[in-house]
């Protein structure tokens, strides 16, 4: 009965190990297509889009957060610094 139970419970702790990873891949995926936010004067507002308004530079720091769902936080997505992209052709007042 001893290995039984012994059994059972390394199989369930595999398995928790295993879904573990599972989710964090299946969060990864999500924060990358999810709308990116950053914090300014105590909110959270549009970042824009990857590449276009903004990147992420360097590897310290968070970049961008994410919200996966009405209910809940903002969470990190991206890290690094945020640097705005800005085109002072498409920008300027002619």
């Amino acid at each position: 009965m001893k290995k039984w139970k012994l059994l059972f419970i390394s199989i369930a702790i595999v398995m928790g190990i295993g879904g573990a990873f599972a989710s964090s891949l299946t969060n990864c995926r999500t924060c990358k297509s999810a709308v990116q936010f950053i914090p300014w004067n105590g909110t959270f507002v549009y970042a824009g889009e990857e590449g276009v308004d903004y990147a992420c530079v360097g590897g310290a720091g968070i970049c961008t957060y994410y919200k996966p769902g009405l209910g809940s936080p903002y969470l990190p997505c991206q890290f690094g610094f945020y640097y705005p992209i800005y085109d002072d052709e498409l920008h300027s007042k002619k």
